[in-house]
């Protein structure tokens, strides 16, 4: 049931970023150190959400990765004292 909400507030969540996305098309000017592209807004809301998403999804990996190593020095102290 837990994955079934998470979907459909992932649905929703997406849904109004698409709205909020198609209706800023307007051209806007990006500031790199030298160079100054003209994108649509649109352009630039979309490579923002997909740097947003990959910086999370990079980070909750590390988190994981942190959480499998503590439950493994949880299970070896846990079976030190039960074999003691």
């Amino acid at each position: 049931m837990n994955k079934q909400k998470n979907l459909v507030i992932g649905l929703a969540v997406s849904l109004l970023l698409i709205i909020f996305v198609l209706l800023n098309t307007e051209p806007v000017t990006i500031n790199f150190l030298v160079v100054k592209p003209k994108l649509p807004l649109i352009v630039v809301l979309v490579i923002m959400a997909f740097l947003g998403a990959l910086v999370s999804w990079l980070m909750g990996e590390k988190s994981h990765e942190e959480q499998k190593r503590s439950w493994g020095l949880f299970k070896k102290k846990t079976n030190k004292k039960i074999n003691e």
